[in-house]
């Protein structure tokens, strides 16, 4: 569920007419330790790779994803109050607290569509993530990074490690193949490790422990992941906000005249509190007999410091610097 900000390939193959150039991002300054992003591009047909290679995108893998994040539509806004009412727990209500208020009743409604109007697809995806939470806990864990990040395959891909989106992200995580790249995988013609869980989640977790240190502020950073850090300093820049709430209204004022963020990007936070909620309240859901994702306790470390995902916080330089789950069973 990458945002297509990206800047346009020189594509040198022969015969790839037809092809839909995504525009984006371009190149900014490497701050404390992130790696540069260099210009990369995608089609919605084919798949850059090195040496002017392609890969042929299995477009329909991204289809649950898509039936899950899909936008909002306003009939799905109308019954929140039919929304269980279930204690959120630490994370998300700090999460909540950093939302603007159609952000939060943005999370609400996401909510109410993976509690009640798509149940059945929640609890299809649920089922695949259960094969993947111990891989991708024992690598948060590994970082320092909070357990909840575990919850983020949620919404790029549905738990799908196959998935491919038309913007040419790819794998559990939807890593774009630059990013995936600068993080230490294999991206060419015959080898794509962004398919790889075990491997694909270690670069994700690095990237997201960057990002984190770059913007020392949760929201932003998870924001970043899905639109890239150089759109969201520039978006910084531009706007002059410090948090995410003050960024996102700047972006609603700025929507005529072209707001510095997509409207994907904004709705990402709320819908990955959406999915914590669910992930580690499924047993209340009534969607398994366990909780899919116990955050605690957490593995002491010297980077568990500040309480688990200090989620408040204003934007500002950053200093230099797995026990697999039980089998859940539905609950009718």
């Amino acid at each position: 569920m990458k945002a297509a900000l990206r800047q346009t390939p020189l594509l040198s193959a022969i015969g790839l007419l037809c092809c839909l150039p995504i525009l984006g991002c371009g190149q900014h300054t490497a701050r404390q330790g992130v790696p540069v992003s260099k210009s990369i591009g995608s089609s919605r047909v084919l798949l850059p790779a090195a040496g002017g290679q392609t890969i042929r995108v299995p477009a329909a893998m991204m289809g649950d994803a898509y039936e899950l994040w899909s936008p909002v539509r306003e009939s799905e806004r109308k019954p929140l109050r039919r929304v269980p009412d279930i204690p959120a727990g630490a994370f998300v209500s700090r999460l909540a607290a950093q939302l603007s208020p159609p952000e939060a009743e943005e999370m609400r409604s996401y909510l109410y569509r993976l509690t009640q109007g798509r149940r059945d697809l929640a609890f299809r995806v649920l089922e695949r993530a259960e094969h993947h939470l111990p891989v991708i806990l024992e690598a948060l864990s590994a970082r320092g990074l909070p357990a909840e990040l575990a919850c983020l395959p949620m919404v790029e891909s549905a738990f799908e490690p196959r998935a491919v989106s038309p913007a040419g992200a790819a794998g559990l995580w939807q890593l774009m193949p630059e990013t995936a790249r600068r993080f230490g995988l294999t991206v060419n013609s015959e080898i794509d490790e962004r398919f790889d869980v075990r491997k694909s989640t270690a670069a994700a977790a690095a990237y997201l422990a960057a990002l984190h240190a770059l913007f020392k502020d949760w929201p932003l950073a998870l924001a970043a992941y899905n639109c890239g850090e150089g759109a969201m300093l520039r978006a910084l820049s531009h706007t002059n906000a410090l948090t995410l709430p003050e960024l996102a209204r700047a972006c609603r004022v700025m929507e005529g005249s072209g707001s510095p963020l997509s409207g994907e990007t904004l709705r990402f936070v709320p819908q990955f509190a959406a999915a914590v909620q669910i992930m580690a309240n499924s047993r209340e859901f009534g969607l398994t007999d366990q909780a899919m994702l116990r955050t605690e306790p957490r593995t002491a470390s010297a980077r568990d410091a500040e309480p688990p995902l200090a989620l408040v916080g204003r934007y500002e330089t950053a200093p230099e610097s797995g026990n697999r789950p039980a089998r859940s069973r539905r609950i009718p």
